[in-house]
């Protein structure tokens, strides 16, 4: 994808652009307990903890680098600190608001690893069978979302969300005719 947008994209170009996909799947599994900290009204200890987790991003990043980790040293480093942040957030959000972490780790964080990793797989699979080019971008794209939807119906999603979409879906399906 990045020798279609950039020409002669960087050598470490594609490995970087992972690392912040991580950082932002990461930072999105706790997103719901972000905004639930910050109803309570309750978020002094809960900024300085993220501020602080935030913030060690940069030590850990030369430590990984003194380490000879390489170029990547930065983006390993801001992933770790985001799942520090992520585990504040559950953590802070079952201390002042009341959520369960468990449920959290059982409901969202486990099916939606799994879903990951086998729509990484079916990525994967197509990468080995087809060369590098358009179709398969395409063909990726088509096969991956049709995996991603299917597999979040079946193991993300509650029946209250299901019947949500389906709510929708069938307003704007009937708002067309």
């Amino acid at each position: 994808m990045l020798g279609i947008w950039l020409k002669e994209p960087p050598e470490y170009a594609a490995g970087l652009c992972w690392c912040i996909l991580a950082v932002h799947l990461v930072d999105r599994t706790a997103v719901g307990h972000m905004l639930a900290v910050a109803a309570t009204g309750k978020i002094a200890a809960y900024q300085a903890f993220l501020g602080g987790s935030l913030i060690l991003t940069l030590p850990l990043a030369w430590l990984f680098a003194r380490l000879n980790w390489g170029i990547y040293a930065t983006g390993w480093a801001l992933i770790l600190t985001m799942m520090l942040c992520a585990w504040g957030r559950v953590w802070f959000a079952r201390t002042i608001a009341g959520m369960s972490a468990r449920y959290w780790l059982k409901r969202i964080l486990l099916p939606l690893l799994f879903v990951f990793v086998l729509v990484l797989f079916a990525g994967w699979l197509l990468q080995l069978w087809i060369d590098a080019g358009l179709v398969r971008i395409v063909l990726s794209t088509i096969v991956c979302e049709m995996v991603l939807v299917v597999l979040s119906w079946l193991l993300v999603l509650n029946q209250g969300e299901k019947e949500l979409i389906r709510d929708k879906v069938l307003g704007i399906l009937h708002r067309k005719r």
